[in-house]
């Protein structure tokens, strides 16, 4: 399935080290692994924010209708996932045009059932 695929990766580096330390900085924005770390982006309602312990920057983003239920979810089924509350003032997902420090972004539609 992925014979002759991921050439770049191949040709930069042959050490894992090397190659993982790269994917840190440059997909997670850190210098070290760590815990996931989910923030509700205060700024903009229906806004998740992703990175990783230490990191200043998100790497990626996730945009969800009901937060509240989502986030204790995850308290419940994922107790080494760091739920917080970050008071930026802007949200991150209308600015997805622009260059962006996030990495990943991830959206689900509301669907409404109706009855007749």
């Amino acid at each position: 399935m992925f014979a002759g695929r991921f050439g770049s990766i191949k040709s930069r580096s042959k050490d894992a080290d090397a190659l993982y330390r790269d994917i840190l900085k440059r997909i997670f924005h850190s210098s070290a692994g760590g815990r996931l770390h989910v923030g509700d982006i205060k700024g903009k309602a229906g806004e998740l924010g992703l990175k990783v312990s230490g990191a200043e920057r998100y790497f990626g983003l996730v945009y969800i209708g009901d937060t509240a239920s989502f986030k204790q979810l995850i308290e419940q089924k994922c107790p080494e996932v760091e739920v917080e509350e970050d008071e930026i003032a802007e949200g991150l997902f209308e600015n997805i045009k622009r260059p962006s420090p996030a990495s990943t972004y991830s959206s689900a539609r509301r669907s409404s059932s109706r009855g007749g």
